[in-house]
């Protein structure tokens, strides 16, 4: 895997976070690295012979050309850590209409499947089973009279913290950031940053394993767009050129929101660190948004159809974040249809509040695998 990997899914990350439907008050949490790792195998096994204006939307959207995307793609498939999975159903009725159908089974699946499409039931077992119970319902709606073939991956993730936090009442952030209860601890150190000109502070918490980390990113001084607190959070996490780490004395986000004390230019010592306790739920259509790529892929896969085509993509998230660890899971589904079918998705409820929206990146031997905008903090149950 070459470093090419890092900027694309960083940049990647940025506009899926932007395309996501939020109302500026829901949280919203995704795999970025799930859906980018899909098109990525969807677009390495199809034939863009006769369409190169779609492949030139798809490695946009990629970031890189399709053969490297799938030389990284046969890398992370390898990468037990990030624990995934891969799978194919199709009908057989319609294959003849894809010739290449059958290659592009076997291309895309560690379980090289013959497998019919499987009841609704049968889906939705498979995505709880593969995500821990975190998903359940498979996030595509399937009628196997109309669906051709259908593809889907996992990537599951349940850490549990290194250090254990202490939920805590705090005066100065529950009272001026809506904040009800925060997580405290003396084993964590934030390091404060700089990226163009905006200054952010970050935290890492570890898992109690030696490759997983989630990063908490809060944005200083002023609130900032989706695109830039995302993309800041990536740079941050992944140590980008242009980030530059600042060795505060004393920093004060207006008067009586945050005061933190550092020693200047020293790293190892103890500090009380608190942070907002979070969760996110979030479902999307990824078919909805050609930032993305689906859309020209499906166009290109589907060209040489008898008759008309339409096509679906959808994924299902969720993210939790609490006093103990961390749950995070992402389906992601894409379906190739006879006829063109409504989005299907879960509906998104909290009723907490946040007084300014911040980011977190989940990392797994360092590549970004989570991450998601949190715009209303969590009362710890």
């Amino acid at each position: 895997m070459t470093t090419s990997l890092i900027p694309a899914l960083a940049r990647y990350a940025t506009r899926f976070h932007a395309a996501l439907p939020n109302d500026d008050t829901t949280n919203s949490a995704a795999s970025p690295l799930g859906s980018w790792m899909l098109l990525a195998s969807l677009a390495v096994s199809t034939d863009f012979s006769t369409t190169p204006d779609q492949k030139a939307a798809v490695e946009d959207a990629l970031g890189m050309t399709v053969e490297e995307a799938g030389e990284h793609v046969a890398v992370l498939r390898e990468n037990e850590a990030l624990n995934y999975v891969s799978k194919v159903w199709y009908q057989s009725q319609g294959l003849t209409d894809f010739p290449v159908v059958n290659e592009w089974i076997h291309r895309n699946t560690l379980e090289p499947a013959e497998a019919k499409i499987p009841s609704q039931d049968l889906l939705d077992a498979w995505a709880s089973e593969h995500t821990h119970g975190l998903i359940k319902k498979f996030p595509v709606a399937v009628d196997p009279a109309a669906t051709v073939f259908l593809m889907a991956n996992v990537i599951y993730s349940k850490l549990v913290w290194q250090k254990a936090f202490q939920p805590a009442l705090e005066g100065t952030m529950s009272e001026a950031w809506n904040v009800e209860e925060v997580l405290h601890s003396t084993h964590l150190i934030s390091q404060f940053y700089q990226v163009d000109g905006k200054t952010f502070i970050s935290t890492a918490v570890k898992a109690d394993n030696d490759h997983e980390q989630v990063h908490v990113v809060l944005p200083l001084y002023e609130d900032l767009d989706d695109d830039t607190l995302i993309s800041a959070a990536y740079r941050i996490v992944t140590g980008s050129e242009g980030v530059k780490e600042v060795a505060a004395v004393h920093v004060t986000d207006e008067p009586g929101i945050l005061s933190r004390d550092t020693e200047a230019g020293y790293k190892g010592h103890k500090q009380d660190t608190l942070i907002p306790a979070w969760e996110a739920q979030s479902t999307h259509d990824l078919m909805s948004f050609p930032v993305f790529g689906y859309e020209p892929l499906s166009e290109a896969f589907a060209a040489g159809a008898k008759d008309g085509w339409g096509a679906q993509a959808a994924q299902s998230v969720v993210a939790k974040f609490g006093a103990e660890g961390f749950e995070a899971a992402a389906v992601t589904a894409f379906s190739v249809l006879r006829s063109a079918a409504m989005p299907q998705g879960m509906r998104v409820v909290l009723n907490v509040k946040y007084g300014r929206k911040f980011a977190f990146v989940s990392t797994v031997n360092e590549l970004p695998v989570f991450s998601g905008i949190i715009r209303e903090a969590k009362k710890l149950a």
